[in-house]
């Protein structure tokens, strides 16, 4: 593997790794790459990745900070991302984040692909836009475990299923987010929609005991 470490800023312009990458930054960490495995602690500044290839994220520890994650052929894990805010986009694949994660807020996109997501408490969704309006070329699959989820922005799934979970939770959202997909299914205490989402049919739909 590589290390890369720096008591202020870490910015390069690509690193080439056969196998894992770890960073550990004191700043603003800004990175292209090419690796197969990535961890990163960022104190301050927040963290920016764009890989060539797919990223497995083995954990990223950056409380109160920023993270950006852009990938080619997919984004998975097998390490919690903590984080103020995280932005997940895969331009081939999908974005696979469902383990512990801790984030305040969460957007992204796939070309191809899903975008699932899992966070330990709760959080807010902004915009995440999957596939084309192909049925089957990705779906969104919101998780928060023991929090309210707060649908921010616009989900967009055209063709496709848009999946909403807060078993322990709330499911809120805000005016102006609308959801686009041909089903919707969700689970939580109690839910709350807007009158304008753009949805063909309605899964097996949960009110939680």
């Amino acid at each position: 593997g590589t290390t890369l470490s720096a008591s202020n800023l870490a910015t390069v312009t690509t690193v080439t790794a056969g196998g894992a990458l770890a960073i550990n930054a004191g700043g603003a960490t800004s990175l292209k790459t090419d690796v197969g495995t990535l961890s990163a602690t960022v104190a301050a500044g927040g963290l920016t990745i764009a890989d060539a290839g797919t990223l497995a994220i083995s954990g990223i520890p950056a409380t109160g900070q920023s993270v950006a994650l852009t990938a080619s052929t997919g984004i998975t894990q097998t390490g919690a991302i903590v984080a103020s805010s995280l932005a997940a986009s895969s331009t081939s694949g999908g974005v696979i984040l469902q383990s512990a994660n801790d984030v305040s807020s969460v957007s992204g996109s796939t070309s191809t692909g899903d975008f699932r997501f899992t966070d330990a408490n709760g959080f807010t969704s902004g915009a995440i836009t999957v596939g084309t309006a192909t049925p089957g070329d990705g779906s969104i699959e919101l998780t928060a475990s023991t929090g309210s989820l707060v649908l921010a922005g616009t989900l967009t799934a055209l063709g496709d299923t848009v999946t909403l979970r807060a078993p322990n939770g709330t499911i809120t959202q805000n005016v102006g987010s609308v959801i686009s997909a041909d089903t919707l299914i969700w689970q939580a205490q109690s839910a709350s929609f807007q009158p304008n989402n753009q949805v063909d049919s309605l899964g097996i739909n949960v009110t939680s005991a």
